[in-house]
């Protein structure tokens, strides 16, 4: 059955003594269903006669502001019941009603206000007064005006009269500025929200335009490197592909860190559509637009080309073909510069590069699978950069994002990257850093994938928030704490120039920036702090729950925890991984059709790296091969599945 909404339902007695002990309850329901829940819970109604509602969740908007801790069962099931049976129109009435707060004070008013929405006239799409005049005047004609005299007829006033008559009136929502309100947090969240809706309203648009215009052609969107601005994954059912500019800062790092950074983005992209994706703009020397835009040096270009081929692209592309003369982009790298000869470094290793893609042309439209996933949520991380927590300055969440991504990159082993909505089931191991707000029913789908026998790793600040950013009561992370066998209790954040460390099974891993203190009701401890008042206090756990495992990663590790904790996940989960070892620096990646895998193994390293490779299984398809794979070197294998 279909749920409309659900309730976190706990047992008072064991929560007063600080236990949680409750499940969710889907709406409607039926009595055996109340009863088996009531029954686990411990609610027997002879030791422990009463229940005690934590929290509510619905997709009808501001349903569960009107639901209480102490609400009846019976009455919740019959408005679900009433619930259920709404056509879509008959539910934009009923919110629109409750977002005025009429008639919403107790259950048996919402039952009474949903058997009577006949009552109500409700029009979305009127948002101020002259189309209110409009709508009483040319749709609902309560008023004669004669075709000749509408051109001069002031609806706006008409319009305000019968808003004053009716007692009604129009808001306007301010958005988060020094005009607006900055402290809500819910109200930023949702700002971004209608801002991401917004332009994926026009992008409808747009496309709609298109295809009444006769064209057929795929339709795509720039997207761009780290966006915040936008939640992509809004955008994948729009478009046909998805395209990014891609213009990292080489040289200003170690090229294998800028490489890593990068190959992270285009597999993102890829990882929207879960397809082949496209290069839409690179740059074949330098940009005029970063504070200092250094040349690419040589081999970097066709390198760094061919690396978004690895992660998934079916092209290359770059801006300009030719230098402009004037205004603001006369500077910027083009293929052709204001030289206008062929005869240049640039031309000739943007020739290179297109001589390599003739020979990997048979490549495209083969994808990459993927056994490892990481939840990188845009929602949620809107969410924690605004919280005002324990840092203000320097959450390191990207960062944590790569040290996970790194330390599986590093194996060879390919990533996915999935926001709160997606399928889990699709992977072997899930990784959730800093995952600070549960949407979309991510703790039903996290508990279903572990107890069906998944590996679930999740980091410090947690399931702390819900969809409208406000905390969660009862215990973090949020209806997990019993797959994860702990409670986090409280998060310590430490200065730039603290260092704590986690020690066990011989190792020490260096600490920065937070400490999450957990108590432990069945985790196993693998890591403890070593410093401070919590020393010995957990600092890496794991709990067997279902057939599956789930770790919880209480601090912020440095990059060789996350290499050895990927290297032996992935060893004893058995992951698919592209070489049995790959020396530091070189990037691998796969992608396949239905007759080949394709390895790809790119050198971002300062040296030549040995690389030995069966070239009668692999065999060669680019690059020069003699096992060893030199500096921005490219060598693409082919094996027969």
């Amino acid at each position: 059955m279909e749920s409309v909404f659900e309730a976190f339902i706990s047992n008072p007695a064991l929560y007063s003594a600080g236990h949680l002990v409750g499940e969710t309850l889907h709406f409607p329901t039926n009595t055996e269903e109340v009863q088996s829940l009531l029954k686990r819970i411990g609610v027997d109604g002879v030791r422990c006669q009463e229940y005690f509602i934590i929290s509510f969740d619905s997709d009808i908007l501001g349903l569960y502001d009107y639901l209480g801790e102490y609400e009846n069962i019976d009455e919740l099931n019959h408005l679900a019941h009433l619930l259920k049976e709404l056509s879509p129109s008959e539910r934009e009435t009923l919110e629109a009603v409750m977002d005025s707060g009429q008639h919403c004070g107790s259950v048996q008013d919402l039952i009474n206000l949903t058997q009577n929405l006949d009552c109500y006239d409700f029009h979305p799409g009127v948002d101020n007064e002259e189309m209110l005049g409009r709508l009483y005047v040319e749709d609902m004609e309560s008023l004669e005006v004669p075709d000749n005299i509408k051109p001069y007829f002031d609806f706006e006033a008409y319009g305000r009269d019968i808003s004053i008559n009716e007692n009604g009136h129009f808001e306007q929502i301010e958005s988060p500025s020094p005009k607006g309100e900055m402290g809500l947090h819910g109200l930023n969240l949702d700002w971004k929200r209608f801002v991401t809706d917004q332009t994926a309203d026009f992008v409808a648009w747009e496309k709609a335009a298109i295809r009444a215009g006769g064209s057929e052609l795929p339709v795509t969107i720039n997207m761009m490197y780290d966006f915040q601005g936008l939640n992509y994954h809004k955008f994948k059912d729009l478009i046909d592909v998805v395209s990014w500019d891609n213009y990292p800062t080489w040289h200003k790092e170690a090229e294998e860190v800028t490489a890593l950074d990068t190959a992270l983005q285009h597999d993102f992209m890829r990882s929207l559509m879960k397809k082949p994706f496209l290069l839409m703009e690179s740059c074949p020397t330098s940009t005029n637009w970063q504070s200092v835009s250094k040349l690419k040096r040589p081999g970097l270009l066709k390198a760094a080309s061919l690396q978004a081929v690895a992660h998934g692209s079916d092209s290359v592309q770059y801006f300009q073909i030719r230098q402009s003369r004037g205004a603001s982009e006369k500077f910027h790298g083009a293929v052709i510069d204001h030289y206008g000869g062929k005869d240049t470094r640039v031309f000739r290793e943007v020739t290179e590069t297109g001589e390599a893609l003739l020979d990997l042309a048979q490549i495209a439209g083969s994808t990459t699978k993927a056994q490892a996933a990481i939840l990188h949520d845009c929602e949620s991380r809107w969410a924690m950069e605004d919280a005002q927590g324990p840092r203000n300055m320097g959450l390191q969440y990207m960062n944590t994002v790569k040290k996970v991504y790194g330390g599986l990159r590093k194996l060879g082993v390919n990533v996915d990257f999935l926001d709160m909505e997606e399928n889990l089931s699709d992977y072997r191991i899930v990784f959730a850093p800093m995952l600070y707000l549960f949407r979309a029913g991510i703790e039903e789908k996290i508990r279903k994938f572990v107890a069906d026998g998944g590996t679930f790793v999740m980091t410090y600040w947690s399931g702390v928030v819900d969809e409208n950013d406000l905390c969660f009561l009862g215990g973090t992370p949020h209806g997990l704490m019993d797959v994860f066998g702990l409670r986090s209790t409280e998060l310590d954040a430490l200065y730039d120039q603290d260092v704590n460390a986690g020690v066990g099974e011989g190792k020490t891993y260096e600490i920065r920036n937070f400490c999450d203190l957990v108590k432990t009701n069945g985790a196993e401890t693998l890591l403890a702090y070593r410093d401070d008042f919590y020393a010995g206090y957990p600092a890496l756990t794991k709990n067997v729950f279902g057939e599956g495992e789930a770790y919880y990663v209480c601090a912020d590790f440095e990059q060789a925890f996350y290499d050895d904790f990927c290297r032996k996940l992935a060893e004893e989960k058995g992951l698919e991984r592209a070489a049995a070892e790959i020396p530091e620096g070189l990037d691998v990646a796969t992608r396949e059709d239905e007759k080949y895998k394709y390895l790809f193994v790119q050198n971002y390293g300062a040296e030549p790296a040995a690389f030995p490779m069966d070239t009668e299984t692999y065999q060669p398809m680019t690059g020069e091969y003699d096992g060893v794979v030199r500096r921005f070197e490219t060598v693409v294998f082919r094996k027969e599945k």
